[in-house]
């Protein structure tokens, strides 16, 4: 687990050293910025300035769906049952859920978390100032449950898989929870707990020597993330841990002069194991976070005492920080599921009930969880903790009208120049062609499945794929293959399909991107992991997975070299992973970026390549010339990918609204930024 350790206004990050483009974790510091440099004749233009979307990295960065966030700043509290006379699973009961409820669950109108195809990615915060520490292990133990959540993602045997039936409705359509999770580093927080007039006090009873209050929280939170230029919105999640002697409170006062407040050491048994909040106090978005406190062993109705791993106290803790992550996913704003005026969410109808259950490669003592679903089929119970369908991770966003509804563009000259931020389909004059090559046309895909065709690119009929990640064409320009991060592929045109990467991504794979073969007979998918999975005549010629390698950034994108005799992979932090006949020609994967890397495309004869970072920042290495970017400019939502043009002499960039941008010859043929598609694109590829 890499860890960012800080103090307020000044974050350590890891260096990712490269190794033939290789990242690695090296425990080295970075102090530098890449703030217009440049270095060994290539181009870092315009990192600073471009608002981006999102600092993670995992399969595209996706514009934040329409959630009412902005106007929260409510809590969530998780109150304690009556103590019950043992822990783990009680094998006598019929998985009812707690008496006096409203079954099902009926849902309240408002947004919910991970309902893009990039999931929920979860951000662990160590918040232990000088005279403070977690005990041996209790972090170590935190961090591998949390990378196993991340190895159970899409399996159907925790908790984490009953969720997925939950949902948002956003313009009349039902958004689904995605069982997608990823896991940014540790967060080591070193800042001193607020001590001024509106911080809260420790209870003199309880034994702890500081306090904090929600709104002491909310402060650090929107210091580091703003500092930081960390991702917020509702498919990042904070989890913000505590060691001994540290009270919080989601009031500014304590639990004897009324407040609402954790449990304490030495207290009665009263108050709440962990919490859940969204709030607009970052003025970059919603912060949605959990406050999770130190659980002070066997403290009722808080753990499941089941000491699965010999660290009771991070044991006990997990039960905890599965229900808020449940809870915060279900119900961020406390406006959309929850019984008794959402006073009682999906986790808190069955606080008594645990069971052993699958987290990738481990077996933890956890949490259930109410399932409207389970309790249709069974009224009389209700509580479970696994998926016993998996009918509700199908969206139902996936339209009928495919290839043809929005061909409709706008012209680049029409659009605005000024220094507000403007819709991200606007290219200035300055990117105008100089010389067009003949026939230019493009592909872009969203997520829903859909395909739009600009220029030359023909419209091919077929069902479109749900939870689509990537396009491909075949080498004729007649058609293309669409891949989902399930592995599935789906072909059009004169494509065809000749396997699946599907049954090949277990146990923690997500597909992110696929390329053809030089002569369409085959084609590669790469996993987010790293995993190189092959179908047709193509070769795999290496892939960080198979050669053991640690990544410090996931892949996100995957494109082969002109003769099919190799690729390259590109790593969200810039790192490139050069395989088969593909040259290392450069990377960033030892630099700080400010936007992380998103999609590279090679130059004609093989001999270099670009990629672009989200905020439209682009890098050119070997052979390839650096020919504008959108580094610097404002957008209205990320870059997503980008396509050379047949000379090399230019290349188009897309962001995830549809807008299109044009350098050196490219000639513009068409966006939809003046008609955003109602899933974002997430694929982009040339005719």
């Amino acid at each position: 687990m890499a860890v960012v350790s800080r103090s307020r206004r000044r974050a350590r990050v890891f260096v990712f050293a490269t190794f033939l483009g290789v990242s690695v974790l090296t425990p080295s510091l970075l102090g530098q910025s890449l703030a217009g440099a440049k270095s060994s004749g290539v181009s870092h233009d315009g990192i600073l300035g471009a608002k981006y979307d999102s600092g993670r990295v995992p399969i595209r960065i996706f514009p934040i769906s329409a959630l009412h966030l902005e106007k929260t700043n409510s809590k969530s509290s998780r109150s304690l049952p009556t103590p019950v006379s043992s822990r783990g699973r009680l094998t006598s009961h019929s998985n009812a859920p707690l008496p006096g409820q409203v079954e099902p669950i009926p849902y309240g109108g408002g947004g919910v978390m991970g309902t893009t195809s990039a999931g929920i990615t979860l951000h662990p915060i160590f918040w232990a100032p000088t005279g403070y520490s977690f005990p041996s292990g209790y972090e170590s133990t935190l961090d591998q449950f949390l990378s196993d959540v991340v190895a159970g993602s899409q399996t159907s045997n925790n908790v984490l898989s009953v969720i997925t039936q939950y949902y948002q409705t956003t313009n009349g359509t039902k958004q689904y929870i995605n069982d997608i999770y990823h896991l940014a580093p540790d967060i080591t927080d070193t800042d001193a707990y607020p001590s001024d007039s509106s911080s809260c006090t420790p209870d003199s009873n309880s034994g702890d020597t500081a306090c904090v209050s929600e709104k002491d929280e909310q402060s650090e939170l929107s210091q580091l993330t703003t500092s930081d230029s960390l991702p917020t919105g509702n498919s990042d999640l904070y989890l913000l841990f505590y060691p001994p002697n540290v009270e919080s409170c989601s009031t500014s006062t304590n639990a004897s002069q009324g407040g609402s407040c954790a449990i304490v050491p030495s207290g009665s048994n009263t108050g709440y194991c962990g919490d859940h909040t969204a709030t607009q106090y970052n003025p970059i978005g919603a912060i949605v976070y959990s406050d999770l406190p130190f659980p002070y062993g066997g403290i009722a109705g808080c753990d499941v005492n089941n000491d699965t791993t010999g660290t009771g106290w991070a044991d006990e803790e997990i039960s905890t920080l599965t229900h808020e992550i449940v809870e915060a996913a279900t119900d961020p704003e406390v406006s959309a599921w929850g019984s008794n005026g959402l006073q009682n969410e999906v986790a808190d109808l069955c606080l008594t009930y645990t069971d052993n259950e699958q987290f990738g490669p481990d077996t933890w003592s956890d949490i259930e969880v109410f399932s409207n679903q389970d309790y249709a089929t069974d009224p009389s119970g209700g509580c479970v903790s696994t998926n016993s369908s998996t009918s509700s991770t199908t969206s139902t966003t996936n339209p009928s009208t495919t290839t043809t509804s929005s061909t409709s563009t706008t012209n680049p000259s029409t659009t605005t120049t000024s220094t507000t931020q403007v819709p991200s389909s606007s290219s200035t004059s300055s990117t105008n062609p100089i010389q067009s090559p003949s026939s230019p046309g493009y592909w872009m895909l969203s997520s829903d499945g859909t395909v739009y065709p600009f220029g030359s690119a023909g419209t091919y009929s077929g069902t479109p794929i749900n939870y689509a990640v990537s396009i491909a064409p075949t080498p004729t320009g007649l058609g293309y293959w669409v891949l989902n991060q399930f592995g599935q592929v789906s072909a059009y045109g004169d494509a065809y399909v000749s396997g699946t990467g599907a049954t090949q991504l277990a146990p923690n794979g997500t597909a992110v991107s696929i390329a053809s073969t030089k002569d369409g007979e085959g084609y590669w998918i790469v996993t987010y992991n790293g995993r190189i999975i092959t179908v047709g005549d193509a070769t795999n010629y290496g892939s960080p997975a198979q050669s053991g390698t640690v990544l410090a950034a996931g892949i996100v994108d995957l494109v082969a070299t002109p003769d099919g005799k190799g690729y390259w992979l590109l790593g969200g932090d810039g790192g490139v992973f050069a395989y088969g006949d593909a040259g290392f020609f450069g990377s960033t994967g030892g630099t700080t970026l400010n936007a992380p890397a998103i999609a590279m495309t090679p130059t004609s004869d093989g001999k270099g390549y670009w990629f672009v970072a989200t905020d439209g920042g682009v890098f050119a290495y070997g052979d390839a010339m650096f020919k504008g970017s959108m580094g610097g400019k404002p957008l209205a939502e990320p870059v997503d990918g980008i396509v050379k043009t047949s000379d090399g002499l230019g290349y188009w960039m897309v962001a995830s609204d549809g807008g299109v941008f044009a350098f050196g010859d490219a000639q513009f043929v068409g966006s939809l930024g003046a008609n955003p598609p109602s899933s974002p694109i997430v694929g982009f590829a040339p005719d």
